[in-house]
């Protein structure tokens, strides 16, 4: 499996495009409808954009900042998909990582900087930091299926 980084300079996320200022409208509403989320997120201004526009896309999101939440909630709930803040000096992105693929839980990776450990990320798209919203969203619906 490969990993793609997506830089949001560029108006393309995983092969599709996304014109600049199309945002939520780009993402059909109702295409994450009956998927259930997880935002593993530290920055709480980052988790209510994404929480926001999964929720506009019809997802139920749960949202924690927490990576030993974040695998509690894994082991007692099912998850469509998750998003995962990879910082590298932290470890918690690799107990999440674990936990999901565990879980057979597709998943991207929201990073500041690209991550040089690609054992954690194998087959994981990973999206660079500051990005926008509805790219996670678009990404989220290819990886569930729901497109």
């Amino acid at each position: 499996m490969t990993h793609d980084i997506v830089r949001h300079d560029e108006a393309s996320t995983m092969g599709q495009g996304i014109g600049a200022g199309e945002g939520i409208a780009a993402v059909e509403r109702g295409s994450l409808e009956g998927k259930t989320i997880l935002v593993v997120e530290r920055e709480p201004l980052i988790a209510l954009d994404l929480q926001r526009a999964l929720e506009a896309a019809g997802a139920e999101v749960v949202v924690t900042g927490n990576a030993k939440d974040a695998v509690s909630r894994i082991r007692k709930s099912r998850f469509a998909a998750g998003v995962i803040d990879w910082h590298p000096s932290c470890e918690d992105h690799r107990l999440v990582a674990r936990a999901l693929k565990q879980g057979n839980v597709r998943f991207l990776f929201y990073a500041t900087h690209a991550p040089e450990d690609v054992t954690t990320v194998r087959g994981a798209p990973i999206f660079l930091k500051p990005g926008r919203p509805e790219d996670i969203v678009q990404a989220l619906v290819m990886l569930t299926g729901a497109c």
